[in-house]
């Protein structure tokens, strides 16, 4: 079996910042290959981590969308409702819900988010993991109109 590959004890022959640099890289090697997407965002809003993932279903670069806020890419989180989902989310630590994401295109993209606060060193930040429901959505649309029909005949 390989030795753990964030294991501090499989780098003793290089130094602390080394060792994190290291892990850091490593973290972000995964987290821009799952399937989801993971946005970072601080209490005023601001996008500080976005995965490949979310730069490819926005169709902006990592540079683009780290100096944007929230509120620029989901119409649903102007400033004035990004305060009240801030105290909500401070509130019960975690909350799931659909809203939708606006591309560079301007295409809004449905998608489900899993939104969880956390504080570190003193900050706190909302970090989501999203996933786009586009398909969810075009067969709920389908199977509402199949219904719709099916009693329409009944």
């Amino acid at each position: 079996m390989s030795p753990h590959p964030l294991k501090k004890s499989n780098y003793l022959n290089i130094d602390t910042k080394s060792y994190e640099q290291h892990r850091l890289a490593v973290l972000e090697h995964f987290l821009d290959r799952i399937k989801d997407q993971i946005i970072l965002v601080t209490e005023e809003g601001q996008l500080m981590y976005i995965n490949q993932v979310a730069c490819r279903v926005l169709g902006y670069s990592r540079d683009e969308l780290l100096s944007m806020s929230i509120s620029d890419i989901d119409a649903h989180y102007q400033l004035e409702h990004w305060r009240e989902h801030w105290e909500f989310l401070k509130l019960n630590h975690a909350q799931t819900f659909e809203t939708a994401h606006i591309s560079k295109e301007g295409k809004q993209i449905p998608v489900e988010v899993h939104a969880s606060y956390f504080l570190y060193e003193g900050s706190a930040y909302n970090l989501s993991i999203v996933q786009d429901i586009t398909e969810r959505k075009r067969t709920e649309k389908l199977l509402r109109k199949k219904i719709k029909n099916w009693t329409k005949t009944t």
